[in-house]
């Protein structure tokens, strides 16, 4: 009897025990801190030739100026981003399963009433400022946003509605003159899609919680100066003023999505640049405006100026016409040399740029885009932390 009684006391010991260490505190999930963001997309169908400057498309945006992205909680809304934490990774080159993660539809309005603007007063300055019109509305008004992140990377995806799949960017076609029987190859005014995102390198030290703009965010400043000072202050993507820098994330549909990544660049109040090899001596080394020999984007143009005519054809002829052409073993076909002496036949097209691999950090977002049934769906991810000073952080806290 003796022995069992105290074997009936050691069992409830252990039981005590175990129950204690049941009630111990439970594990906190780390998170990042919230953050804002911008968003701007294009659609690059019709591209809209215009005489006298570059095509209407490939301008500025549809945009969001300021989206909430939360991961401490909160309710999604129509400017407010919830991100979930995910049980595990996805697995290596599979999409995050968003399933059961929540969408935020946020609107979106065409860049001239994101900066006040009327549709005349934005096609007077265009007009007296660069000698042509800029599209006024590309007519996307909302993008289904969800976000998740793991201990190592964040995740965004992006829907839309968008009733064409735009991959060509200014792309090249052979035309013969029915007259003389003579052909060529001619610039297209072509467009693709594009999603910009924008987010605050260092919010605090901006003072502002936005995270900027994604969209013309200075034609309306300085209305109606035109001098080259003017124009390049009022036309170009820069911050607004000294000490804010954004990341900017630009995804190009014909451009970036076949190398499953998006364009990862900064911009201050100077100018927008390429993220870069060995920062941020070589950011020192861009700022002047110069073009920037320290980073290397992930594609470079296919035009032999000043000569009007294709720098580069498909390696597997003139006649092939591929929707992409690829240098450096990025993919398939290899872009070579273009051979002016090819007999090319009437509609064969080149495109209007040819994909490499870009530079380190410049590569650093990656990206994948889908389009079905009139929807892009794209998918972006990013470690949490980099060793980029020229990116945004979203360490855990």
């Amino acid at each position: 009897m003796t022995s069992l009684s105290a074997f009936a006391r050691r069992l409830g010991a252990a039981a005590l025990l175990a129950t204690l260490a049941g009630c111990s505190s439970p594990r906190v999930e780390r998170a990042p801190a919230d953050v804002t963001f911008s968003v701007g997309i294009i659609d690059g169908n019709p591209g809209i030739p215009v005489v006298g400057g570059p095509p209407g498309n490939g301008g500025a945006p549809q945009t969001a100026t300021t989206v909430h992205l939360k991961f401490l909680g909160g309710a999604p809304g129509p400017f407010t981003v919830v991100a979930q934490r995910l049980a595990r990774p996805p697995a290596a080159g599979q999409p995050v399963d968003w399933t059961s993660i929540p969408a935020s539809t946020v609107p979106l309005v065409p860049a001239a009433e994101a900066v006040g603007l009327s549709k005349e007063a934005w096609n007077t300055e265009f007009q007296a400022a660069l000698g042509y019109l800029q599209v006024w509305d590309y007519g996307i008004y909302d993008v289904d946003i969800k976000a998740a992140y793991d201990d190592q990377r964040l995740y965004l995806q992006l829907q839309w509605r968008d009733s064409t799949q735009s991959l060509a960017h200014h792309d090249w076609i052979y035309r013969v003159d029915p007259a003389t029987g003579l052909g060529a190859f001619a610039r297209r005014t072509t467009d693709e899609d594009v999603v910009y995102l924008s987010f605050l390198i260092d919010p605090a030290a901006a003072g502002r919680a936005a995270s900027g703009c994604t969209t013309a965010c200075h034609v309306s400043e300085r209305r109606g100066a035109t001098t080259p000072d003017d124009l390049a202050y009022r036309f170009t993507m820069h911050a607004a003023a000294p000490g804010l820098r954004a990341d900017s994330w630009a995804w190009h549909a014909g451009r970036t999505n076949p190398l499953g990544l998006a364009d990862d660049a900064s911009w201050d109040e100077a100018g927008l640049y390429g993220d870069c090899p060995d920062p941020p001596a070589c950011t020192q080394l861009c700022a002047g405006g110069e073009a920037p020999p320290c980073s290397t984007p992930p594609y470079a143009g296919d035009d032999d100026a000043p000569a009007p005519a294709p720098l580069f054809m498909s390696a597997d002829g003139i006649d092939a016409s591929p929707a992409f052409l690829f240098l450096g073993g990025a993919g398939a076909p290899a872009a070579v040399p273009f051979d002016p002496g090819a007999a090319a036949s009437a509609g064969a097209t080149l495109p209007g740029a040819a994909l490499q691999r870009p530079s380190a950090h410049r590569g650093d977002v990656s990206a994948r885009g889908t389009w079905a049934n009139g929807v892009w769906t794209l998918e972006l991810s990013r470690d949490l932390v980099t060793s980029d000073p020229n990116d945004a952080q979203f360490p855990l806290q």
